[in-house]
């Protein structure tokens, strides 16, 4: 409600099982949009990295319950960092919308990818 209230929301996405890259890449799909998401703005635990680290996981497809991906306009996202600072939710803006012919790119101090997918959440590899 308070990103709503705050700013023109075009799209709302909970990603679960596969985490934020699979999220991402069905909110990408159902949207008909590329994306372009900057790895280093993709809030990570300090815990949570050390975990993955360890476990060798990639936290982008660990399980994700809990977050929302949101997608604003350009001219909305200071509102909506600031609707969502007001009411104590963390909030970071982590990519951009592109022409779906440009694809999902990942992109990080070491250069750009394809974002990954993931066919099962990165959990599951401690289980087999």
């Amino acid at each position: 409600q308070a990103l709503c209230h705050a700013t023109r929301v075009h799209a709302m996405h909970d990603p679960t099982e596969g985490g934020v890259a699979t999220g991402l890449w069905e909110l990408a799909v159902a949207s008909g949009v590329g994306l372009r998401v900057e790895l280093e703005a993709v809030p990570v635990y300090a815990e949570t990295r050390q975990l993955c680290d360890y476990l060798e996981l990639d936290p982008m497809g660990l399980i994700a319950s809990g977050s929302l991906l949101a997608v604003v306009p350009p001219d909305g996202v200071a509102s909506a960092l600031e609707a969502c600072a007001a009411i104590g939710v963390p909030c970071a803006r982590i990519g951009r919308v592109v022409d779906v012919e440009e694809g999902c790119c990942l992109v990080s101090a070491t250069g750009e990818r394809e974002l990954p997918r993931f066919d099962q959440d990165e959990i599951t590899k401690l289980f087999a």
